[in-house]
């Protein structure tokens, strides 16, 4: 009986705007255009979900060297970070979970199959070379799957585009901070690229209060460079292939047993390649975007013996995401974008623990292993009237060890130009699939 719920809410919604009479559509001024919500370009007056378009020249005027810094003063959200500048960051969305908030890159799902919780760390994350970060508050598992329960937090970078162009920066401040970074962009005939590094270094503070007599400095510093490439390959076809690497080590206290620590550090490497073929055809009525990307992160904790403390540990873990999406879109003009998507996604980690004390050694282990995970989504943009917009979608995902999840979500907008207001309601439903620490460990 729920199921048959489930699918009379949403044909309830989809047989109005299949039927819907012809009519001219008012012009009103639109801002930005918002590409999260519906996986497909979209005025943002058109749309219900509760979007924030953060502009990269925003960012820039901000000096902002973190993404972690540029949510934080973001309505519904909140930022919580252990010790100074890169200590573990995460993000809570409308009071959600930590995990329940999907993050992506260039189209790349970046949560991390390593944790135990499939959350993602901002701790590395810099705000180079970013075009704008585009946020989704609510439920997205339509067209999202697993870990969009709370939202999306989607980052797009930079195009190159016309004549050669060369950035160099250097910045310096109190605590040891300073911070270099180059680029490079343009674009020529059928070819775009944009490139760069940067380096980001910090004497820190003490990861425990100061005011409690810790002294201990902290350091930071985090390395990057990213690549990405646009190829026009035919006039209906383009290419585009972008590669981002980000690593770090961040110096760490013992905070259970609230000690200053010299010889305790984290390592963090981050790395990922993604791989998108768009299309369109019969003059943009149909068009289809092919999607491979491959995240990867490794993360290394070691505490050595210091004249504090004689314990140490050393803790390794690695994950990684392959995934591969092919979405195909037909558009009516003014009227209907009627979308159809299916995806596939493989995760898989591994992570050794060993420590020593004078309670003894301790050893633990995790064993290679993965889920697969299949979905397919139907969803539909529509226009009735010229004033009323929507969207209404539903999805089917089977994972090989939790089984299947139905999810769908309705959102109608009303656009009033003459008073420049909009009224919009969203209900949708998510699911969160276990993770693979709660399934083998």
């Amino acid at each position: 009986m729920k199921i048959l719920f489930h699918f009379f809410i949403f044909f309830l919604f989809v047989i109005p705007f299949i039927i819907s009479a012809q009519s001219d559509s008012i012009e009103v001024e639109l801002p930005d255009i918002v590409v999260t919500a519906t996986k497909n370009p979209t005025l943002y007056s058109e749309l219900a979900s509760s979007v924030t378009v953060i502009s990269g020249k925003t960012i820039e005027l901000h000096k902002k060297n973190s993404v972690a810094e540029v949510l934080s003063n973001l309505a519904g959200f909140t930022i919580v970070t252990q010790g100074g500048r890169g200590g573990i960051s995460s993000i809570f969305t409308r009071g959600a979970n930590s995990n329940h908030t999907l993050v992506v890159f260039d189209g790349i799902e970046m949560n991390d199959p390593a944790s135990p919780n499939n959350g993602f760390d901002f701790s590395i994350l810099q705000t180079d070379n970013i075009e704008r970060i585009e946020i989704v508050r609510g439920p997205q598992s339509t067209l999202y799957g697993s870990d969009a329960m709370a939202g999306i937090v989607n980052i797009i970078s930079k195009k190159g585009h016309g004549s050669p162009s060369f950035k160099l920066s250097a910045e310096g401040g109190s605590g040891g901070f300073y911070k270099g970074s180059g680029s490079i962009s343009g674009s020529f005939n059928l070819f775009d690229y944009s490139s760069g590094f940067s380096r980001i270094y910090t004497g820190g503070i003490s990861a425990l209060s100061e005011k409690r007599g810790f002294r201990e400095k902290d350091s930071y510093w985090g390395n990057l460079f990213y690549g990405k490439i646009g190829l026009h390959l035919f006039e209906q076809i383009n290419l585009n292939l972008n590669y981002k690497f980000n690593n770090a080590k961040m110096d760490l206290d013992k905070d259970y047993a609230l000690i200053d620590d010299p010889n305790y550090y984290y390592d963090i490497e981050d790395q990922h390649f993604g791989a998108e073929i768009n299309s369109d055809f019969f003059n943009e009525l149909l068009t289809n975007k092919l999607s491979l990307s491959y995240y990867k992160r490794i993360s290394h904790a070691i505490d050595k013996p210091d004249q504090l403390d004689q314990s140490s540990s050393n803790r390794f873990s690695t994950g990684n995401k392959l995934r591969f999406e092919l979405q195909n879109n037909i558009h009516f003009p003014e009227r209907n974008t009627f979308t159809v998507g299916i995806d596939f996604e493989r995760e898989k980690a591994k992570s050794d623990f060993y420590s020593s004390s004078s309670y003894g050694t301790y050893t633990s282990f995790f064993p290679n292993e993965a889920v697969r995970t299949f979905g397919v989504f139907v969803h539909d943009q529509f226009n009735i009237a010229g004033n009323l917009y929507g969207s209404v979608g539903i999805r089917y995902d089977y994972q090989n060890k939790f089984k299947e999840a139905v999810t769908y979500r309705v959102a109608p907008a009303y656009l009033i130009s003459k008073i420049n207001t909009k009224i919009k309601a969203t209900y949708g439903t998510g699911f969160k699939a276990p993770s693979l620490f709660n399934l083998f460990d």
